[in-house]
């Protein structure tokens, strides 16, 4: 399913850099597909820029804060992937949530400091919102859902 595709993606997109992913249609497996390919792109990003904040010589301490949560991001989802059930999942997406709100953090800091070009920093943020609002809205419905297989299975077993 879903490792398939991005792996297929991943190999034509080493031959051909140019080549983009469109995905259409709606439901858990899009949305997973999604929350793996732009947190791994940001991960790739991140690490591309903090690369070039260590030329520039910014603080380390800034560089590994910023590189371990922005690779953490895709850590977690790809993690969740594997998980031993509904509630292991959702706490997976939402370290990742954790994750992605704290590489805007550092970013902010690195813009507010003068460390990182004003362009990236806007492209970082960017991405790290799109994640956001994708993983805020897989773990708001499979919260809904997991609620609601709850209090069904509730009324069930009180009659």
């Amino acid at each position: 399913g879903c490792k398939y595709i991005i792996d297929v993606f991943e190999q034509i997109h080493k031959r051909r850099p140019d080549s983009k992913l469109m995905l259409i249609g709606i439901g858990p497996l899009m949305d997973e597909i999604k929350e793996r390919t732009k947190a791994k792109g940001l991960a790739i990003d991140i690490i591309r820029t903090c690369r070039e904040l260590k030329k520039n010589k910014i603080e380390y301490a800034l560089i590994d804060q910023l590189l371990r949560c922005g690779t953490s991001i895709g850590a977690n989802v790809h993690e969740a992937q594997f998980a031993q059930g509904t509630k292991d999942f959702i706490s997976k997406l939402e370290i990742a949530l954790k994750e992605c709100n704290e590489c805007d953090y550092w970013l902010d800091i690195l813009l507010s400091t003068q460390s990182i070009d004003p362009d990236t920093c806007k492209k970082l943020s960017k991405e790290c919102d799109e994640i956001r609002k994708l993983l805020i809205s897989s773990v708001t419905t499979l919260k809904a859902k997991q609620k609601k297989t709850n209090s069904s299975f509730n009324r069930k077993g009180a009659t």
